[in-house]
């Protein structure tokens, strides 16, 4: 009866032991399949889908990289149309405050000098601001693309012109009475009008070819300066009709000497 309640514990020990064991060791169709059972399910849709992305991505890539071009394109544009714009407003901004300059330090010259230099208040202030290099090479660039120390060059040779032209009209302007009955008009004044108005037209040509030629303008300075240009080839054409008009005028003693 011992030998059996023995054998009895024994069996129930033996039993107790294993099952400790299996627990803790782990079942291979229990614990580690419901391990790998619960890593590898998981895993399987999220990589699938991971993929179906990446070959969305890579389907819409280059339509993707087309319109960021276009996009980067069209800034860009905006950007150049912005820049042309402020080149065009600072031009007319700096001509404008020129012409403001110009009236201040007239403000006290006699009436009859301030009504001749008012006939070259446009082209004057035009002259000045383009013979002023820096500002020049902004708006019409340097290189073989721009046209900035080129222009720089003629405006201060016009500019140089302007100035003898302009006293050569005062002259004109102040003759006295009569001297100009005796011996009509003033030769000297009428000589250098007849010459700078010859070098002033070269210069407006070359100038507008420049003009014509320049690939880094924009399109409204050019624009703007075409006009100026215009305005200065007519101002040279009243000069050459008052050189006319001067050299006429014989006076009495130039009549009786014909």
């Amino acid at each position: 009866m011992k030998m059996k309640t023995i054998l009895l514990v024994f069996l129930i020990l033996i039993s107790t032991g294993v099952t400790g064991v299996t627990a803790i060791t782990g079942d291979p169709g229990g614990g580690m399949g419901q391990q790998l059972q619960n890593q590898t399910p998981a895993q399987g849709p999220d990589s699938l889908q991971d993929v179906q992305n990446q070959t969305q991505s890579q389907a819409q890539g280059p339509e993707q990289a087309q319109n960021r071009t276009q996009e980067q394109l069209g800034e860009q544009e905006r950007l150049q149309d912005r820049t042309q714009s402020m080149d065009a407003t600072r031009l007319q901004q700096r001509l404008q405050e020129r012409k403001q300059e110009q009236l201040q330090e007239q403000a006290e010259l006699p009436a009859e000098r301030q009504r001749v230099l008012a006939r070259y208040s446009n082209v004057s202030a035009f002259v000045h601001v383009l013979s002023n290099e820096s500002q020049s090479r902004e708006l019409l660039g340097e290189g073989p693309g721009g046209i900035g120390p080129q222009v720089s060059e003629y405006a201060r040779e016009f500019n140089n012109s302007l100035q003898a032209q302009i006293r050569a009209e005062e002259r004109i302007e102040s003759r006295n009475a009569f001297v100009r009955f005796l011996v009509g008009g003033d030769e000297e004044a009428v000589g250098t009008l007849e010459q700078e108005t010859i070098r002033n037209q070269e210069r407006i040509q070359e100038m507008q070819q420049l003009i014509t030629r320049c690939q880094d303008c924009d399109a409204q300075v050019k624009e703007m300066l075409k006009d100026q240009l215009q305005e200065m080839e007519e101002q040279q054409t009243r000069l050459q009709q008052l050189a006319q008009k001067e050299k006429e005028d014989k006076g009495i003693i130039g009549w009786l000497w014909k």
